[in-house]
């Protein structure tokens, strides 16, 4: 049989001899459902590398590190398709409370050290993210990888006592922001019509640098947190 060649299909031939790749996009993207909002949950596990406080009254090699505590948080999406493989992603979500606790020696003279509360706060992260999506729409699971840009404020920080006690005098923290790239790992199962089931890990960059202020003593500490998301979503389509 031969193929006939409708309007649709002739303007997409043409837009592709021509480079009009964004036509064609945009008709592959209406053929299903092109926009996806995503609930649900995340677990983040970090795995904290930093080289430990530096600053004024503070001795080499004391090797004063902190480490952040894993934390569970609300996810939230909006994506827009743009190919029935390729999607753009903004993820959202309610920003955490994160605490830190002190790694290192047992004790700074008389005050403990080692596992003592260190400080809390807030971290607002949002992301985007170009995930490519293998299979057909429609398909009953479609695996997915995606990348993009993460920016990460953190505010609300919060000290302990015992911070105030090894730095020797009342003590405030402050985060720097942080800008870092994203790599994502995930697979959708239709549930229903427009209704999916997204499961993903997400590594993410977030490298603040982290100063405590003291009686008008600085000690700055650089962080690599190096986040591992794991997240489970349901996926509406429309």
């Amino acid at each position: 049989m031969n193929k006939v060649f409708t309007p649709r299909s002739l303007l997409c031939a043409v837009a592709a001899a021509s480079t009009l790749l964004p036509l064609c996009a945009h008709a592959a993207a209406e053929d299903g459902d092109s926009w996806f909002v995503r609930l649900g949950g995340e677990r983040v596990i970090f795995h904290d590398k930093n080289a430990g406080f530096q600053g004024p009254g503070i001795p080499p090699g004391a090797n004063l590190q902190t480490q952040t505590e894993d934390l569970s948080a609300v996810y939230f999406s909006v994506a827009r398709g743009i190919t029935s493989h390729v999607e753009i992603e903004a993820i959202l979500g309610v920003p955490p409370e994160f605490k830190v606790h002190a790694r290192g020696p047992a004790s700074l003279g008389a005050v403990p050290y080692n596992g003592a509360p260190a400080s809390s706060g807030r971290q607002m992260a949002p992301s985007f993210a170009v995930n490519y999506k293998f299979n057909e729409p429609g398909d009953f699971y479609r695996p997915y990888l995606g990348a993009g840009l993460v920016y990460s404020h953190f505010y609300d920080i919060k000290g302990t006592p015992q911070t105030d006690l090894a730095n020797g005098g009342p003590t405030s923290i402050t985060y720097s922001d942080s800008l870092g790239l994203l790599l994502v790992a995930g697979v959708s199962f239709k549930v229903a019509d427009h209704w999916r089931a997204n499961f993903s890990v997400t590594h993410a960059d977030v490298r603040p640098t982290v100063t405590t202020h003291t009686l008008g003593a600085d000690r700055v500490n650089s962080y690599d947190l190096g986040p591992i998301v794991f997240t489970g979503a349901v996926s509406y389509g429309f």
